[in-house]
């Protein structure tokens, strides 16, 4: 079993990536996080797995998370609200010889690691960090369809979370990927390490 882990601030385009991968290689798994969060225009069940709060809760009560965050956001309402995101350990065969890839942060990235110990299989995975610089991460964000105010004062959040719980990760990440031209590029070489 390997599993491809990743990380990258907010607009960094993990999902694009990601979704690219998996046209490219078919052999890849995705691992889908659990998450209490709203929808957003487009997205599917390959995204997250979309439940409840409460649901969501349950969950992290019955220790069924590998690794899992609680964000505190604003929502359209201009109104505090909490996220719960996780990786259920159902979402994974650790007998296998699958080969998955996954998103997470970095606090997320080292519980995962340390959940893949516990199994004895700790050197199943391979950190991926996408790299992009602020300003084309912050064009990226504001060019979503319908940005309110709220929504903006939520990127600024996500963005001060990612210098505590996200820029960590390039430090000590195995690949740095640039993602600041041609997605192409940053998925050719993903695969090049994939698939050597």
């Amino acid at each position: 079993m390997k599993i491809y882990t990743i990380t990258g601030c907010s607009s960094s385009g993990k999902n694009t990536v990601l979704d690219n991968l998996l046209i490219k290689n078919k052999k890849l798994i995705p691992i889908i996080s659990v998450t209490s969060r709203p929808k957003r225009c487009g997205e599917t069940e390959k995204d997250y797995k979309f439940v409840t709060y409460d649901e969501a809760k349950n969950m992290l009560n019955n220790n069924e998370f590998i690794e899992n965050r609680i964000y505190t956001v604003i929502n359209e309402d201009g109104q505090e609200e909490q996220w719960i995101y996780g990786i259920t350990k159902d979402s994974i065969d650790l007998n296998s010889d699958n080969t998955y890839i996954v998103i997470v942060d970095y606090k997320g990235r080292e519980e995962f690691r340390n959940y893949l110990k516990k199994n004895n299989k700790g050197n199943s995975m391979i950190t991926l960090y996408l790299e992009v610089d602020y300003k084309t991460r912050i064009i990226r964000y504001l060019n979503r369809d319908n940005m309110t105010d709220n929504k903006v004062l939520e990127c600024l959040r996500r963005f001060q979370d990612d210098n505590k719980n996200v820029l960590p990760a390039k430090e000590d990440s195995d690949y740095v990927i640039s993602n600041m031209g041609s997605i192409d590029n940053a998925v050719n070489r993903i695969l090049d390490i994939i698939e050597n």
